[in-house]
């Protein structure tokens, strides 16, 4: 709850235990319940317009935005009227469209190069003891995941890993491969012993937690069937990536509101529960 909200409930909640003292009280020493009653309304009056006074002066910047959305959001429309331009319309619908869903608590990414833009400012806002719960799909041949784990954006991507490591943000990271002999390959498993083993710079603690799912392997049967693109912020946001025809990430859709927040991180859980330490893996094989 925010401070503003908190601030005027406590003044309500005051005057109500304010107005209940001066009735009984006032019962007590005017032996009449009829002007007790009216001292009692009158007080719990007076300090509800307080506690309404208090959260409309907390709110005023809040109001103020609102108003001056609602104002240019009235020019616009005075103008898409009036204009026969179809490029200023066609601005328009977009800019309505893209209003529309941020009302409805999600926006969308048009492109892969936009996903990794939007992960990685993302990534940059965690702190010390947020949380990330980050997935990296793999899919093709060694050759495939070469030209992936080489691509400037990914490269990017997990440098904003390790630094949100370093900031002691807890960074949970799963690989999904679609193929066992494509995890085999050795720049593979240099890559993910670069990540799993990354110690933080200033106390030598692993932060970075990696695991992995094969997805032709019957050991991770159960995987098969869940969603295998997705990154959730803390408790802020998830971003799902669009999946085209080809199987490739065309794009992303972010959520913000809890409901759908809380529908991906159960199913984060359920893969890292069908997933394995890369860790202990390595050390089944050896």
């Amino acid at each position: 709850m925010k401070m503003h909200f908190r601030a005027s409930l406590s003044v309500a909640l005051l005057g109500t235990l304010i107005s209940l003292g001066a009735g009984v009280f006032s019962a007590i020493e005017l032996q009449d319940i009829y002007k007790a009653v009216v001292l009692s309304v009158l007080i719990e009056i007076v300090l509800l317009l307080a506690a309404l006074g208090v959260l409309i002066f907390e709110l005023k910047s809040e109001f103020h935005s609102w108003l001056s959305s609602l104002i240019t959001l009235i020019r616009a429309s005075s103008n898409f009227s009036s204009t026969k331009d179809e490029i200023f319309r066609e601005r328009y619908d977009n800019i309505m469209i893209e209003l529309n869903e941020l009302c409805e608590g999600r926006y969308s990414l048009s492109n892969i190069s936009e996903v990794y833009d939007d992960d990685i400012r993302s990534i940059r806002l965690l702190q010390k003891g947020d949380t990330l719960r980050s997935m990296c799909p793999v899919q093709g041949t060694a050759k495939d995941a070469e030209k992936q784990l080489s691509n400037k954006n990914f490269i990017a991507s997990m440098e904003a890993h390790y630094r949100a490591a370093d900031r002691k943000a807890n960074i949970h990271r799963i690989y999904i491969f679609e193929s066992s002999a494509t995890f085999k390959s050795d720049l593979v498993q240099n890559h993910l012993m670069n990540s799993a083993f990354l110690p933080s710079s200033s106390t030598k603690e692993r932060l970075l937690s990696v695991s992995i799912i094969l997805l032709d392997d019957d050991r991770f049967h159960d995987a098969r069937e869940l969603p295998h693109d997705f990154i959730i912020f803390g408790d802020r946001k998830v971003s799902v990536g669009r999946i085209a025809q080809d199987s490739r990430v065309a794009g992303g859709d972010v959520f913000v509101d809890r409901q759908s927040v809380a529908k991906y991180r159960m199913e984060y859980d359920r893969l890292l529960r069908i997933s394995e330490d890369y860790e202990k893996f390595e050390l089944q094989k050896s």
